[in-house]
């Protein structure tokens, strides 16, 4: 097809648009004079990359990134920075595949609207100082971010407007959906997570039943969140596919009929109120048929329901680390001041 896709192409040129799959994203905020620059933090996405980064919740600091990754991340953000002749925020997003390829998505030499996070996150007023670089002051006489003086997780987690507009398509993608966030802070990314979820207004059960409805190509990792879901005490309903996959690897569910299938069906199940939460992830547009059923009624009954497995993998971390009470504290408690 080169051929016609030349001829139709006013500058005989043709762009290749290829997706990542199974890719994580992160973001990077940082501050540059012209001179100098300070990487404010680095984050990692929960949601793969494909999710607008305004829709994933995303944690500070990286959770699986090597220390080596990390350290090549900081690199490449300052050679941008520099090379763009940057004069105050700049906002890099990065995705990263595999054994550690990166790839560079975009550079925005502007605030992003991670700063505010970034800046509750570790402590270092971000937006004031970029006031000041832009305005001429050089990083050398503002204050460096402050060092940890011990481990700590800080994850943001978004609002979304589903329950105020019936009918609205509950999924994930490139479009931004989100209208607010919140943040969760603690000693482990699990309890970060938790926290974020709770603050977000999710009704996160203890126990009970959890639906799974998962396409085929998330399917090899889910056997092991759904092992540590019933270790917990959880009862797992899975529609056929799903179920006979958890069964093939071991893990106990209960097959649940899909909505096109003889009832009673998944939302009798759901109306039956024998699910506290649910998992739906699609791909294509007969499972996403199938996903709006299980959304809508989940929506309607208040029941958590996740659309990535990257989510229901950062929940079960949560729910493994789940003390009565969450314990609280304050950013001060975790930064050398």
């Amino acid at each position: 097809y080169w051929d016609e896709a030349l001829s139709v192409s006013a500058e005989g040129s043709v762009f290749i648009d290829h997706f990542l799959e199974d890719a994580i994203e992160m973001d990077v905020d940082a501050l540059c004079d012209g001179r100098e620059v300070v990487v404010a933090a680095v984050m990692e996405h929960v949601e793969q990359a494909g999710v607008h980064s305004g829709d994933s919740a995303c944690s500070v600091f990286p959770h699986t990134f090597s220390e080596e990754l990390v350290t090549r991340v900081k690199k490449h953000t300052t050679d941008l920075a520099l090379a763009l002749n940057t004069r105050g925020p700049i906002n890099v997003q990065y995705a990263v595949q595999g054994n550690g390829d990166l790839y560079l998505l975009e550079a925005n030499p502007r605030a992003s609207r991670t700063v505010p996070f970034v800046a509750k996150a570790t402590g270092w007023p971000l937006a004031r100082l970029s006031a000041l670089v832009m305005t001429g002051t050089p990083l050398a006489q503002l204050p460096r971010p402050p060092k940890p003086g011990r481990v700590y997780n800080a994850v943001k987690e978004v609002k979304m407007p589903f329950d105020r507009f019936p009918g609205a398509r509950i999924q994930l993608g490139a479009e931004m959906r989100s209208t607010g966030e919140v943040m969760g802070l603690a000693a482990s990314f699990g309890q970060a997570f938790l926290k974020a979820q709770l603050a977000a207004g999710h009704k996160i059960p203890r126990s009970g039943g959890v639906l799974l409805s998962i396409c085929d190509h998330d399917k090899p990792r889910l056997p092991a969140p759904a092992r540590v879901l019933v270790s917990l005490g959880f009862k797992i309903y899975a529609t056929r596919g799903t179920c006979r996959h958890l069964k093939d690897h071991g893990v106990e569910c209960e097959l649940v009929h899909k909505v096109s299938e003889p009832r009673p069906d998944l939302v009798d199940v759901i109306s039956d109120g024998r699910i506290q939460l649910a998992v739906n992830t699609v791909f294509g547009q007969a499972s996403a048929r199938d996903g709006l059923f299980i959304r809508s009624e989940n929506l309607k009954r208040g029941i958590p329901t996740y659309t990535t497995l990257s989510a229901l993998e950062a929940l079960v971390e949560g729910l493994q680390q789940w003390d009565d009470p969450l314990p609280v504290a304050a950013l001060q408690d975790f930064l050398a001041l």
